[in-house]
């Protein structure tokens, strides 16, 4: 009777204790939507201040105008990414612990910085720099993304370790996919320069 009573009380404390890590999730997502509108937000923003040059009917083969046409063609291909990673977001949101929208959201994230780094290439010379607010953006994003990050490394954790393995098991409690993609975080430039492109480089859970 006594051990009943323990393992009562131990079971009890252990899905506590899943439930609280599990808020900690949804806190640290709530802020890592925010962060990622307001990023997608200042590119689209920053993309939409460079002027394609694009005249209807260009000649691809063109030398002159081919440049100005890639560019043309990877800032539709950024916003059409920006739009896709807009709608996984809204499906995450709607269920965060579903089954997939986690991953799914990891992976529009992963095709938007693609589209931009195909953007950025292709309009190298052309835009004027990294705007004040798409620099303040990234490293929003980077601090957002590495605070999820370690909230879901500290949930799965949980989720893995015996006997507490067994009650997440039965509860049905799951692993949750972290978000890779996005700007990680790098030191503040020297006072009176301009703020350095944020690499893409995922921010590894401690």
């Amino acid at each position: 009777m006594a051990l009943l009573i323990v393992l009562g009380f131990w079971a009890i404390g252990a899905h506590n204790r899943l439930k609280a890590l599990r808020r900690g999730v949804l806190g640290a997502f709530a802020t890592l939507t925010g962060a990622l509108a307001a990023r997608r937000a200042a590119v689209l923003e920053a993309v939409g201040a460079v002027p394609p040059s694009v005249a209807p009917g260009v000649d691809e083969a063109d030398p002159p105008a081919a440049p100005s046409l890639h560019r043309a063609q990877t800032a539709e291909a950024l916003r059409h990414a920006a739009q896709q990673a807009a709608a996984a977001q809204a499906a995450a949101i709607a269920r965060p612990l579903g089954r997939g929208r986690l991953g799914s959201l990891s992976m529009a994230e992963e095709v938007f910085e693609q589209a931009l780094a195909g953007w950025l290439g292709a309009s190298s010379g052309e835009a004027a720099g990294q705007p004040a607010r798409w620099a303040a953006a990234d490293l929003d994003l980077a601090i957002a993304r590495q605070a999820f990050n370690v909230a879901v490394e500290s949930h799965n954790r949980a989720l893995r370790q015996p006997p507490a393995s067994l009650l997440a098991a039965l509860l049905g409690f799951r692993e949750l996919v972290p978000l890779s993609a996005g700007p990680g975080l790098v030191a503040s430039p020297p006072s009176g320069e301009a703020p350095a492109r944020l690499g893409s480089d995922p921010i590894r859970a401690a």
